[in-house]
């Protein structure tokens, strides 16, 4: 599988696999307007994920576009403008497969724990010389402790899981701001954010001998003056 991430972070998340899928449209449009992809993968409806904009542009751009979504992001797309017949709602369970260029891409989704609803993807590739390539992609979620279904998880080629924070780092800046009586979102992110301690453990629990992984999503501190009130999403 070809991975090209075009970013990820506070600023904004995109992630091209094959040419084929983008996983999450929270950036600019600019960033997306040459790229190829025919399926976009969503997962929840902070703007660092779904930038309504480029969402928006994008269906105007392209009419053929199909867009994987759970159930949460349906009206947000159409709202967006993006043509309900261009809407493929996909449900837990059963995986849903889009065949492009003599490879079938299977794909499931499954619950993540989140501040609104999240959902993470399992992409499964199968060629034309019938050999599977699987990625998990999971990002914006406070824990990953029920994630123990190890036929969906165990042993897979690639895993894209944020590592948004270092614990021990965070839990200093946490202290140091509450000592200077400075707001904190950073207590937030704790609750809702992996911490590389986190990914590490998750990775050494699924991954098997030949798996790559990547840590994505990574914590920016901010001074007190760019702390959002009421502690904003990243």
């Amino acid at each position: 599988m070809k991975i090209d991430v075009i970013r990820t972070g506070s600023k904004g998340n995109a992630t091209i696999i094959d040419n084929k899928l983008l996983i999450d449209c929270g950036v600019p449009f600019k960033l997306l307007k040459d790229k190829k992809f025919n399926v976009v993968l969503l997962t929840h409806e902070h703007s660092d994920h779904f930038n309504k904009r480029t969402i928006k542009k994008l269906a105007e751009a392209r009419p053929l576009l199909r867009w994987a979504a759970p159930v949460h992001l349906a009206g947000p797309l159409s709202c967006c403008g993006v043509p309900v017949k261009n809407i493929d709602v996909t449900k837990e369970g059963p995986a849903y497969s889009y065949k492009m260029n003599g490879s079938y891409y299977a794909l499931r989704i499954f619950a993540l724990a989140h501040d609104v609803p999240n959902v993470g993807w399992r992409i499964q590739k199968i060629g034309p010389d019938r050999k599977n390539k699987t990625l998990l992609y999971i990002t914006d979620t406070g824990s990953v402790d029920d994630l123990d279904d190890a036929e969906l998880f165990n042993g897979l080629d690639y895993y894209l899981i944020e590592a948004n924070y270092d614990a021990d780092e965070i839990n200093r800046i946490i202290a140091e701001k509450q000592a200077n009586g400075v707001f904190c979102y950073e207590t937030r992110v704790k609750q809702t954010h992996l911490s590389r301690q986190q990914a590490e453990a998750f990775i050494a629990r699924v991954a098997g001998e030949h798996s790559k992984y990547m840590f994505m999503h990574q914590h920016e501190d901010r001074p007190a003056a760019e702390d959002p009130e009421n502690g904003g999403q990243l």
